[in-house]
């Protein structure tokens, strides 16, 4: 009763077991393979949708939001991101110098009212000049950012600070932490592309 035939066909228990393991192994690859393949269609599908049916992949750059406004200054090819304090900062570009002077209309204002004597006349109070000159006014320059290869230096104004001690303590601090804002966000500019 417990004899084997010579003869007879099919498989032991455990090569049918080998085999249930092998089949296994094969099934769980090929789901793994599936998922993978189900989630890397899903993340590009998304970002063909994101960016209006052109991928573009960005090596090193943060996402910039598309509301953020910028303050390019064509002249020196470079791009400042202004923010809420620093929303109404403006240059005029002075060709003798080859420098730019920033301003804020919402200071000047501000120096007007503190002192209408001594602060009127002007669009804008100034803030800094930016300059890729490196003699221009030394004694005054404060920072030197970097900028894809070029330095640009940070030279706080010489003109019109007498406004702003005659304008009183507060407004002497409004102007610094507006020169400041101003300054951070100089340091996150870029290049003009």
């Amino acid at each position: 009763m417990g004899k084997l035939k010579i003869d007879q066909k099919g498989f032991s228990t455990i090569e049918g077991l080998l085999l249930l393991v092998i089949f296994a192994i094969i099934g769980a690859t090929a789901f793994y393979v599936h998922h993978a393949n189900k989630s890397a269609n899903s993340t590009y599908n998304s970002a063909s949708q994101n960016s209006q049916g052109s991928v573009s992949f960005a090596k090193n750059k943060p996402k910039v939001p598309d509301s953020i406004k910028y303050l390019r200054i064509t002249e020196l090819g470079i791009k400042i991101p202004l923010d809420s304090s620093t929303a109404d900062l403006t240059y005029n570009w002075d060709s003798t110098n080859s420098t730019a002077e920033l301003g804020s209309q919402t200071l000047m204002e501000s120096a007007d009212s503190a002192d209408p004597q001594n602060c009127k006349g002007g669009n804008s109070y100034p803030i800094a000049v930016i300059t890729t000159n490196a003699n221009y006014a030394p004694s005054r320059t404060t920072a030197n950012i970097k900028i894809g290869s070029k330095m640009y230096y940070w030279v706080l104004p010489g003109a019109g600070q007498g406004c702003a001690i005659s304008a009183g303590q507060d407004f002497q601090n409004q102007l610094t932490s507006y020169a400041d804002s101003a300054l951070v966000q100089f340091k996150k500019s870029s290049s003009v592309q």
